[in-house]
């Protein structure tokens, strides 16, 4: 299998002759394009785009993931400094390219060239004319089913290009040499196209934005079409996140979640966004790790009749509690934790530690869930309409875990991936003003996140368990075990 990563040709005539005001900001002595690079976009067709990036042009499936209620594919090379990301989100139409100037160009030796386009071609994908006339002449381009484009290009040095179309040149350049504190490496006009390429020399990739005169390509499709930097350094990503700041480009809520864990999200004005992610790179959203739990256990328990000091109930039904074999089983009883209702009975409650440290809360759950909204649940609690909770749920057509909030009787609900096997671990992370959500099915995997949480109020938290939204003399239970209380140093 040929490596298909090399370097991409400089389109333009000069820097000099690129008519921008150049950013006089000290450069960070770390750019961007020494770390880890992604990048992600959502598909419609994940079977056909795999089918596309794999098999036609040789790139290695790195990972897969169903995560967040996102499935997706990593690709790319083991070691190499950049990957591709395609995702899907079952129910949701994404939609095509919003122009066929969206292009992935590899450049790679002559005769690794040959054998990459020959493979393209043996596969079943011809060659398509190009939007812009530069690269029938330079190399071939090949269109995706979304119609995303891909360019292969003979050129002695190795390296890889990201390429987009914009109405709005100026401001995206300086979205991305400003912001960002790229380099312009090369810029000007050739006939009706203005384009210029931003890296840093040396690096294997950069980004090039153009622009054809008299015609318009319009926003981003969706707000998944992510470049993705891993900067595990907390200083340097610090330094990233405040130098977007200082150019006037402020944080935006991610659409997908885990752009939100442990990092932060730009969007520059056609709608693209950029995430600056503070872990190290992982194949896959799901294996960004957790903090480590550190020995200092506050409460382990095991769980006595009656309950062991500390612990108390709001609507107490003596009836439908019961302690077996050191697990708390709750009956699926009806009511509900949750807006309007509340009314749920036996909810469970302590005081939670006070501390400066991070706290984690873990318990192990045990239930299969029937009717409708059945479920039971971990909670970080200040009163019946503000809670953080993760959920195991019987839904519409399938059982999942949900991580949601409660603020002033208003719900958010985020991270719903499908389980169905009857145990579950549980985690709530709190650290400063958020919960972080994960879950794993045996002690023995990796935790996976869920999603990230602002707490939803001040004042003296609990932490709670309950099970609910069942019926009357319901024989179904939930099983609660191995309920921990832990802290740690902040990172």
């Amino acid at each position: 299998m040929r490596k298909l990563f090399a370097l991409v040709p400089l389109i333009f005539l000069s820097l000099s002759s690129l008519c921008l005001a150049q950013d006089t900001t000290k450069k960070p002595e770390t750019s961007l394009m020494t770390y880890k690079f992604r990048v992600a976009r959502p598909t419609d067709n994940p079977k056909e785009v795999l089918k596309f990036y794999r098999d036609g042009l040789g790139l290695e499936v790195l990972t897969s993931f169903d995560h967040l209620d996102y499935q997706g594919q990593i690709l790319g090379r083991k070691g190499s400094q950049y990957h591709l990301e395609f995702l899907h989100q079952p129910g949701r139409k994404f939609g095509k390219a919003s122009t066929q100037n969206n292009l992935l160009v590899f450049y790679m030796p002559e005769a690794e060239w040959k054998s990459a386009v020959e493979r393209m071609q043996k596969h079943g994908y011809k060659p398509v004319k190009s939007y812009n006339p530069y690269w029938d002449e330079r190399g071939k381009t090949f269109e995706d089913i979304d119609g995303y484009r891909v360019v292969l290009e003979p050129r002695s040095s190795p390296h890889f290009r990201v390429t987009r179309s914009t109405d709005n040149f100026e401001e995206v350049i300086k979205f991305y040499r400003d912001g960002l504190g790229l380099d312009v490496l090369m810029g000007g006009k050739h006939e009706k196209y203005e384009g210029a390429a931003l890296g840093r020399k040396g690096a294997q990739f950069e980004l090039e934005f153009e622009h054809v005169e008299g015609e318009t390509v319009g926003k981003a499709p969706t707000h998944e079409n992510l470049l993705v930097f891993f900067i595990p350094d907390k200083a340097e990503w610090q330094s990233a996140v405040e130098r977007m700041k200082k150019h006037g480009y402020q944080p935006v809520e991610a659409e997908n979640p885990w752009g939100n864990i442990d990092g932060k999200t730009f969007e520059d004005v056609d709608g693209y966004r950029v995430v600056l992610k503070n872990v190290s790179w992982g194949s896959s959203p799901a294996e960004d790790k957790p903090e480590a739990v550190l020995p200092k256990v506050l409460l382990d328990t095991k769980f006595t009749s009656p309950l062991s000091a500390g612990w108390y109930w709001i609507r107490e039904n003596p009836k439908a509690w019961k302690v077996k074999n050191g697990k708390l089983m709750l009956q699926s009883a009806p009511g509900y934790v949750y807006v309007e209702y509340n009314n749920a009975t036996n909810v469970l409650l302590r005081k939670a530690p006070v501390t400066s440290r991070v706290l984690i809360l873990e318990v192990f759950l045990e239930n299969q869930p029937k009717l409708l909204f059945e479920h039971a649940a971990l909670y970080w609690y200040y009163d019946e309409d503000n809670y953080v909770g993760i959920l195991k749920e019987q839904m519409r057509e399938d059982i999942k875990l949900r991580m949601m909030s409660e603020k002033d009787a208003k719900a958010l609900f985020l991270g719903e991936p499908t389980y169905a096997a009857e145990g579950v671990w549980l985690r709530l992370v709190i650290k400063g003003d958020k919960a972080r959500g994960y879950y794993r099915q045996t002690d023995k995997d990796e935790w996976r996140v869920m999603g990230e949480i602002k707490l939803p109020a001040k004042g003296e938290p609990k932490v709670g368990l309950n099970a609910g939204g069942g019926s009357e003399n319901s024989d179904r239970w939930a099983s609660f075990s191995h309920f921990r209380i832990l802290e740690q140093d902040e990172k």
